[in-house]
């Protein structure tokens, strides 16, 4: 049997050719890494590879070249299409790479040799952008600013009031903007925002005075004590979250040694108990302006923490798992304090003319002046909390481990992890241990769970 007569019929895109013999690839994407002390490699897996065909088609008789013309045009063509192969059946394919045509025009007059390439077909798969999550945490927590602002000076007015609040409000409001500007002053120390804080802390009380009754300004004032500077590092994003957090049990046990050794009193804590009106058992209408003033201001303040809060966690970089997970947890907890102020807030219908010495409470509502605050806190939390997880979820947890006798960081490290590489590890995260050779018994240690 000549070899002509072993040819068989195939076709693509309709285009008619002939075919000997095809080769098939399949299989699965790989990367081999060999590590140092490690016996075996590791393979990793990236997904199945494209399955490739391969043989040539030959197009024959004495309209080989209207033939070849025709199936030139075809494999042009940048779109997947149907290949008709007699051992491989219908499927389809798209053409890879180059083709190449060879003619013999003395030893194989009227044939045309295509030497072709294709990879099976499926929908296209274009690789999709990851969503940058500490972007969009970033950009939510700049427009909860705006919205807090606003929420500010629908709340806040003092509008006909005595002359003796406007003075307990102008010494509260000193309090206030000396509580922000001390800490935050700490904070933008080496930064290129420094100038711009140094600078509003110049004449400051007599500007504060003529702000008094224009809440837009004094939102405007605050929101600019707590802007981060623009090219801020992750260390000093860190250094400001360890600054924002409340002081309490979870972040002093497992923040604070990782964030910051030793941090001044949280500007959370100290706006807690910075605007306080002074008590009384008369509940005057001046009084529940005074009350609803100092409110609003302390808001204005706390809420502006927490989205400074949540902005720096955005830029900062996570160390592990159990680092995220506080601070997700000190987040969501702020802003279920805020969303609870909002829907308990006090309302005075009138509170310089009012006769009732009892406020409105309504309890359980989010009233329709806090609705933009409340869906902007919202948006703001929800991509704190997704972007924490997403840039944690594949970090290493923390351990506590306290030795029962003396003993070596090498040691420790063989009977922690069956290895002494993990010694400078362990050396570098518990700064209490001045000699390698010397761990104390009873004194807790801070280890990396490496599963």
């Amino acid at each position: 049997m000549s070899w002509l007569n072993q040819l068989q019929p195939a076709s693509f895109r309709g285009v008619a050719f002939e075919v000997d013999t095809s080769t098939r690839s399949e299989g699965n994407n790989t990367v081999l890494r060999e590590y140092p002390f490690q016996d075996l490699p590791t393979l990793f897996s990236m997904g199945q590879a494209a399955g490739e065909i391969k043989f040539s088609a030959y197009v024959i008789g004495g309209d080989y070249m209207d033939k070849a013309n025709a199936l030139e045009q075809a494999l042009l063509v940048q779109e997947s299409g149907v290949l008709i192969h007699p051992t491989i059946g219908s499927v389809r394919v798209w053409h890879h790479g180059k083709f190449s045509i060879a003619e013999a025009y003395a030893s194989e007059g009227g044939m045309a040799k295509f030497d072709l390439s294709f990879v099976r077909a499926e929908a296209r798969r274009y690789p999709m952008q990851a969503e940058n999550t500490g972007l969009s945490a970033f950009a939510a927590a700049v427009a909860a600013k705006v919205a807090i602002v606003q929420d500010f000076m629908a709340r806040y007015s003092l509008e006909g009031a005595a002359g003796w609040v406007r003075e307990n409000i102008f010494n509260h409001l000193l309090v206030l903007h000396g509580a922000v500007f001390d800490v935050l002053y700490a904070i933008k120390q080496g930064t290129d925002g420094f100038a711009d804080i140094a600078n509003m802390g110049i004449g400051a009380e007599s500007l504060l005075k003529d702000m008094l009754l224009m809440p837009q300004d004094l939102g405007a004032r605050f929101t600019q004590l707590f802007d981060l500077p623009k090219n801020i590092s992750a260390e000093q994003a860190a250094y400001v979250v360890a600054q924002l957090l409340p002081t309490d049990t979870v972040t002093n046990e497992v923040l604070l040694p990782t964030l910051l050794p030793v941090r001044n009193p949280s500007l959370t804590n100290l706006l807690d108990v910075a605007v306080a009106p002074v008590y009384s058992p008369y509940l005057t209408p001046s009084r529940q302006v005074e009350a609803y003033a100092c409110a609003a201001l302390q808001s204005l303040c706390q809420q502006l923490s927490w989205a400074t809060l949540v902005q720096a966690s955005a830029l900062m970089e996570v160390s592990n798992y159990d680092v995220a997970l506080a601070i997700r947890q000190v987040i969501h907890s702020r802003y279920e304090q805020h969303v609870r102020d909002l829907s308990t807030s006090s309302h005075f219908a009138d509170p310089v003319n009012s006769t009732s010495t009892a406020p409105v409470v309504v309890v359980g509502v989010v009233n329709a002046s806090h609705v933009g605050i409340y869906d902007a806190l919202s948006a703001a939390h929800a991509a704190a909390l997704t972007h924490l997880h997403v840039s944690s979820v594949a970090l290493s947890r923390m351990i506590q481990y306290t030795p029962q006798a003396d003993d070596s960081i090498y040691a420790l490290s063989y009977q922690m992890y069956g290895s002494t590489r993990y010694a400078d590890e362990i050396w570098a995260m518990n700064p209490h241990i001045t000699n390698p050779l010397l761990v104390p018994a009873g004194v807790a240690l801070r280890l990396v769970d490496h599963g």
